[in-house]
């Protein structure tokens, strides 16, 4: 009689599926269009929502507040602005929710508010001198290269004039920006500050009341106005 031994294999974790995200246009001030082939334009409405590869365009004196929920949670597309939706992909793990946010302003400028990630997210912001790594903050992003910091912190990574390699990183503080011309951090604080407070409070109210007439309630609190 043989006797046979059964060896279990070992079973490797089992890993979350990524999960496409969506940007929904909560409020749409002024003429906005938006487009998915970066071609083709549609007029923007309120409640219209946006997968990913879409983009989303602001005439002179129109904004765009964006509802981006896991990867956000919002962001407001400035007047006379281009920004492209690369990707919103998230990953749960147990009780954590890993996210992977890319945009790209391709013109004029975008206002963000990025609460704290977990461990192994990412969220960069493009522009036309290079990448903008967000940890957690309020931030304004320019195509142009300039990157005011509200509150927390960023990591400019930029490619000097005939460098291909994003090889220079800059780190910019709380209350100030990094200068494209000059390629630093500089020492004086953005005068826009209290602006930009203002319109991310009126955001995150408008994104509230979206929530709330769908049931649906948002954990994001106003935010403090800092003095600089």
């Amino acid at each position: 009689m043989i006797v046979g031994a059964l060896f279990a294999a070992p079973v490797a974790p089992a890993h979350a599926a990524t999960k496409p995200g969506e940007a929904v246009a909560v409020t749409v001030s002024g003429k906005a269009e938006f487009s998915t082939n970066g071609r083709d334009w549609l007029p923007l409405r309120s409640n219209d929502t946006l997968k990913p590869g879409a983009e989303v365009r602001t005439a002179s004196g129109a904004t765009v507040d964006l509802f981006l929920n896991y990867n956000g949670p919002v962001v407001v597309v400035q007047s006379a602005s281009h920004l492209v939706v690369s990707k919103l992909d998230r990953e749960e793990s147990g009780d954590q929710v890993v996210t992977d946010t890319q945009l790209e302003v391709k013109a004029g400028s975008i206002l963000g508010y990025a609460q704290k990630m977990s461990s192994g997210s990412r969220y960069v912001v493009k522009n036309s001198l290079g990448d903008v790594n967000i940890t957690g903050t309020i931030y304004q992003v320019y195509a142009s290269g300039y990157v005011y910091v509200v509150s927390g912190a960023v990591e400019v990574r930029y490619s000097p004039r005939g460098i291909s390699r994003l090889g220079t990183t800059v780190y910019v503080d709380a209350g100030f920006y990094f200068d494209p011309v000059a390629y630093s951090s500089t020492s004086t604080a953005p005068p826009v500050t209290d602006v930009l407070l203002t319109t991310i409070n009126t955001t995150i109210g408008n994104v509230r009341k979206f929530n709330l007439s769908r049931g649906r309630k948002l954990t994001v609190k106003t935010v403090t106005p800092i003095s600089l």
